[in-house]
């Protein structure tokens, strides 16, 4: 897994967080669930979240750029097998890491 600093992150504490206050931001639903994948990756850190109407989503936090047309190239391929990454940005975190 990635070195939590390099996403500027602290503690997985922090991550779940940040991700419950990103899913927040880009849907405007309360979070009722969020934890960290079983299985993540080299290059970025992954969380699962369950909002409160039941919507599920995946917070991937990537200390560089997603190649994200590579994934809309997938998914034109592949239909909804592929799902196509949004990226959600916020102007700073309000969130207390501490």
């Amino acid at each position: 897994m990635i070195e939590l600093s390099e996403i500027g992150l602290p503690t997985k504490v922090a991550v779940i967080k940040e991700a419950k206050a990103v899913a927040t931001h880009h849907f405007g639903i309360k979070v009722a669930f969020a934890e960290m994948c079983l299985l993540q990756g080299m290059f970025s850190c992954t969380v699962e979240v369950t909002m409160k109407d039941k919507k599920q989503c995946v917070v991937q936090f990537r200390s560089e750029s997603g190649h994200e047309e590579y994934s809309q190239e997938a998914h034109d391929i592949l239909g909804d097998l592929v799902p196509v990454p949004i990226r959600v940005v916020r102007e700073e975190s309000p969130v207390p890491y501490t």
